[in-house]
């Protein structure tokens, strides 16, 4: 037992001094740079191979997890992948006897070291081909992405390696939110619907700890459906993150003590994403055509002239015209302009992300008709409280320069 503490603080008291020594590689280093560096690395990786024959697992392979998630923070990729995650995945420490380790630790070392290579892998990859124009590049991100998706699958059960699903749901969104930026988003769905499900299969990721990050991949999911132009399964991923937040709500409110006031605001903000994604939702999948949600009877002249008859109809045609909108507002988008906020600057942005329409083209402008012209005059009336008051402020200041001067 002596001789395998000492071995571990030498361990560690030669690593830390080998970190400390290795140089950042420039974009662009000249020859001694890259010869300092290189030679700095074969000492590290010396060192690492060097300890690992000389200690047992249980005191060898988490010191080894965690240089190599020091090396990957620094950008030492290829050597955290070489030297550390590629040697503790090799030893399938979750089928072994390992002394004085469980079960769920071994296995947790396991799946550590799988996230690190994948994701080691998939770092260098973009590195060479960062907008993934090769399709070689595209290739190998998804078989990191099927890697990282095997692996989480191991620690689904376990209720007690949770901290493992979150990490997994974490590197498989960073690599397909890459995958979503390039435009291949057929190909990172499947595995944005898995971190979904992967969430819902854990009780303890139904807190509001939790409820920012959910809400994160409910709108990443639902964005992603909205380029492939599936909008109802868009609309089914956002009445599902709904009714979780209000069955959670519910579940809140059962609590005689109320919930902090920080809990209460992040109800209220995931909330009110969802509700400005199903604003923005609504407005896409309405009915196209002129009129189509609002279709207000245009007033008809009476025959046989003018006079009052033709006045009368024309303000009853005025008034159903401009009651047409309201009716609609009311009907179909104030509950949940309601939600998205109080303020008049939350339901402005609301609406105007509601008219960023993916489908619609950019450089020959369309005519605006339906639903969206509906929401342009509706953010136009919101709007223009706000622009009469800026206005005023500035003709205010305007009059004081003039005073001054």
């Amino acid at each position: 037992m002596g001789e395998i503490a000492a071995l571990s603080r030498a361990f560690d008291t030669e690593f830390n001094k080998h970190y400390e020594a290795l140089p950042r590689l420039a974009h662009d280093p000249d020859h001694d740079a890259f010869l300092n560096h290189y030679r700095q690395v074969q000492r590290i990786a010396e060192s690492i191979a060097y300890y690992a024959s000389r200690l047992p697992p249980y005191a060898s392979v988490h010191r080894i997890l965690a240089f190599g998630d020091r090396l990957a923070q620094r950008g030492e990729h290829r050597l955290a992948l070489e030297a550390c995650y590629s040697y503790v995945k090799l030893l399938n420490i979750h089928q072994r006897n390992v002394v004085r380790a469980d079960e769920l630790t071994c296995l947790s070392w396991h799946v550590q070291a799988c996230y690190g290579v994948a994701v080691c892998e998939a770092t260098l990859v973009l590195h060479q081909d960062p907008q993934m124009k090769h399709p070689d590049t595209l290739a190998a991100v998804v078989v990191c992405l099927h890697q990282l998706k095997d692996v989480l699958v191991l620690v689904l059960p376990s209720e007690q390696l949770y901290w493992l699903t979150l990490n997994g749901t974490l590197h498989i969104y960073t690599l397909a939110k890459r995958l979503l930026t390039a435009g291949y988003v057929a190909q990172m769905l499947p595995f944005m619907v898995f971190c979904v499900k992967a969430l819902e299969s854990h009780v303890i990721f139904s807190t509001s700890k939790y409820l920012t990050w959910r809400t994160q991949l409910y709108i990443s999911l639902c964005y992603a459906y909205c380029d492939v132009r599936e909008h109802g399964m868009a609309k089914q991923v956002v009445q599902e993150g709904l009714s979780k937040i209000d069955a959670l709500i519910k579940l809140q409110k059962l609590d005689p003590v109320p919930a902090p006031p920080e809990v209460q605001a992040a109800y209220r903000t995931a909330k009110a994403m969802l509700c400005a994604l199903k604003l923005k939702l609504e407005v896409i999948c309405a009915p196209s055509g002129p009129g189509a949600l609002s279709t207000p009877e245009k007033p008809t002249p009476a025959k046989g002239g003018g006079g009052k008859g033709q006045a009368k109809s024309n303000e009853k045609g005025k008034d159903k015209s401009e009651g047409g909108l309201n009716e609609l507002v009311n009907a179909a988008w104030q509950p949940l302009l309601a939600e998205v906020g109080d303020t008049q600057k939350a339901k402005l942005t609301a609406m105007l992300e509601a008219m960023q329409v993916p489908g619609r083209r950019v450089v020959r402008h369309e005519p605006v008709e339906g639903a969206l012209k509906d929401m342009f005059e509706l953010a136009h009336f919101e709007a223009s409280p706000l622009v009469k008051h800026l206005t005023a402020i500035l003709q205010q200041q305007e009059q004081q320069q003039e005073e001054q001067q």
